[in-house]
């Protein structure tokens, strides 16, 4: 299941609305600080832009699933009639 899937399909829709702000707020501040450098400077905040919504999107799947596993997981039951 992709990682963005999961965190939908666990109903944290305002936790993935706060990521991809993030992620455009990394791109909107890296295009502004890497104008002068043209395309390099465009090219350079848009890897830095998913490569920071990559690290914040997998450490939220994998804590949900150590939260799914232990247990612990308030909606533990909804995700597994999700589950194939």
């Amino acid at each position: 299941m992709p990682m963005g899937q999961m965190t939908a399909a666990s109903g944290r829709m305002w936790t993935e609305m706060c990521v991809n702000l993030e992620c455009s707020l990394a791109f909107c501040g890296g295009t502004w600080l890497g104008f002068s450098y043209g395309a390099m400077g465009l090219m350079s905040a848009r890897l830095v832009a998913y490569v920071l919504h990559t690290v914040w999107t997998a450490g939220f799947v994998f804590w949900l699933r150590a939260e799914r596993k232990s247990g612990c997981l308030r909606c533990a039951n909804e995700l597994s009639n999700y589950a194939p």
